[in-house]
C-alpha cells in the first residue's frame, strides 16, 4: 500500500518508520537536555563489533530527524551525528567532565576561562587551550 506525498508514492511501511523516528526525536529531545552524558558509537555498536569506537561524551545538540528518516544528535568529539540507537545514557558525569561539559556548551564561563589548563593536548577547546 502507497500513500501520494508530494507527487511520489511512498510505501506505508517507509511512512510509519518515519514516524516512529520523529517520535523518537520528539521524546529524546522532551527527556534529554543539551548536555546530556551519554556514551556514543560512531560506527557500530559494540553488540555488533566488540573492537569499536566509543566515546564517553556529552551531546551538544537537540535530537534531529535526519533526511527524515533517522533520528540523530550531535555530540562533543565527533564531527558528524549519530543515531540515537548508537547512543546510550549515562546515569552521571563526573565533576571533572560536567566542568568540561559546562565549559563547552558556554565558553564565555568566566570561572573556567581563568582555570589553568593542565591538559592542553586532550583540550576540547578551539583555541587548543586555556588561557
Amino acid at each position: 500500500m502507497t500513500r501520494p506525498i508530494s507527487g511520489l508514492d511512498v510505501p506505508l511501511a517507509v511512512l510509519v518508520a518515519r514516524q516512529r523516528e520523529a517520535a523518537a526525536v520528539e521524546e529524546w529531545n522532551r527527556l534529554h537536555p543539551i548536555g546530556t552524558p551519554v556514551t556514543a558509537y560512531p560506527g557500530l555498536r559494540p553488540e555488533d563489533d566488540p573492537g569499536t569506537e566509543r566515546l564517553t561524551t556529552c551531546t551538544r545538540s537537540k535530537a534531529a530527524l535526519l533526511g527524515g528518516h533517522t533520528a540523530v544528535v550531535w555530540v562533543h568529539g565527533h564531527g558528524a551525528c549519530i543515531a540515537l540507537t548508537h547512543v546510550d545514557l549515562r546515569t552521571r558525569a563526573t565533576a571533572g567532565e560536567a566542568a568540561e561539559y559546562r565549559h563547552l556548551l558556554d565558553a564565555s564561563e568566566a570561572a573556567f576561562a581563568q582555570m589553568a589548563c593542565d591538559h592542553p593536548e586532550a583540550c576540547t577547546c578551539d583555541d587548543g587551550g586555556h588561557p
